[in-house]
């Protein structure tokens, strides 16, 4: 599971990767979701497999997060979903593939996932004119 986060206000972007098919990381994974702070674009994706070892406390924490396609992910499928933390973004980004329903582009592996838009931002606070 691959996540980056951007903090609109300092332009700053963390990054993570957890590793869902050989070790127990969705414990790690789920406090460092957990511990964002609001004014977060959050941004996430696999492509191999982010499910074998996810938790449902992990699959809980995405849905908690706004994922309407979490509980569908399966072995091997490809998912990005983008997500805020503090406000709400225009839209909705998310999308799954699921390895055993897409083309193959190697076998055995599912296509890309794919989602496309722009993230419209505004701060609550207003800007002050300077004199």
């Amino acid at each position: 599971m691959n996540i980056a986060v951007l903090n609109v206000s300092t332009g700053e972007i963390d990054i993570k990767s957890y590793d869902m098919y050989k070790g127990d990381f969705s414990g790690p994974m789920v406090n460092f979701l957990r511990s964002l702070s609001d004014g977060s674009i959050i941004f996430i994706t696999t492509h191999d497999d982010g499910a074998s070892k996810l938790s449902s406390e992990g699959r809980t924490v995405f849905r908690e997060m706004g994922s309407e396609q979490i509980a569908n992910l399966n072995f091997r499928d490809g998912w990005v979903f983008v997500t805020s933390r503090g406000f709400n973004l225009s839209e909705h980004y998310e999308q799954v593939v699921h390895q055993s329903e897409s083309p193959q582009t190697m076998g055995g592996w599912p296509s890309k996932a794919v989602t496309e838009g722009c993230l419209l931002y505004t701060s609550s606070k207003r800007h002050q004119e300077r004199p």
